[in-house]
C-alpha cells in the first residue's frame, strides 16, 4: 500500500486522479530521501572534505612513523642498508602525508559535485512528473 497522502474531492471519496498526482510526488520525495540517506555515510559528506583529506593524511603518517619502526627487520630479512632505508622513510614522511591529503580531498569534493548532480536530477524529475500529472488532471485523461 501506498504511503502517499491520499486527496479527497469535495463529497469526500478519493478520486483517482488526485490519488495518482499525490502518489507522484510521493515517490518523487522518497526518492530524494532515500539518496540523501545514503549519501549522508559517506565521508564526503563531513562537514567539509578537508576534514577527511586531514584524517587520511594523519592516518598515513602515522602508518609511516610504524613501519619505519620496522627498519631493522627489513634489514635482518631483505639486508637492505638500516642507514638507506632510515633516509627514505625521512623522506617519505614528508612526502607522502600532502599527496595522500591532496588525492583524499579532490576524491570527496568529486563525490560532493556528484551528489549534488544526482539531488538536482531527482529534484527536475519530481517536478517533471507533477507538472506531468497536473497537466493529466487539467485535461481529464
Amino acid at each position: 500500500m501506498s504511503s502517499a497522502p491520499r486527496t479527497h474531492s469535495r463529497i469526500g471519496r478519493v478520486t483517482p486522479r488526485a490519488t495518482a498526482a499525490a502518489s507522484a510526488t510521493a515517490s518523487a520525495k522518497d526518492a530524494a530521501i532515500a539518496a540523501s540517506a545514503t549519501a549522508s555515510r559517506r565521508p564526503a559528506r563531513s562537514r567539509t572534505a578537508v576534514a577527511t583529506a586531514v584524517g587520511a593524511a594523519l592516518f598515513a603518517w602515522v602508518f609511516l612513523v610504524f613501519f619505519a619502526g620496522s627498519a631493522d627487520r627489513a634489514y635482518v630479512f631483505l639486508g637492505l642498508s638500516y642507514e638507506a632505508q632510515l633516509w627514505v622513510y625521512r623522506g617519505l614522511i614528508w612526502v607522502v602525508p600532502p599527496i595522500v591529503f591532496f588525492v583524499t580531498r579532490r576524491v570527496c569534493r568529486e563525490l560532493q559535485r556528484s551528489e549534488a548532480i544526482e539531488r538536482e536530477r531527482i529534484r527536475a524529475e519530481g517536478e517533471a512528473a507533477q507538472v506531468w500529472t497536473e497537466s493529466a488532471i487539467r485535461s481529464g485523461r
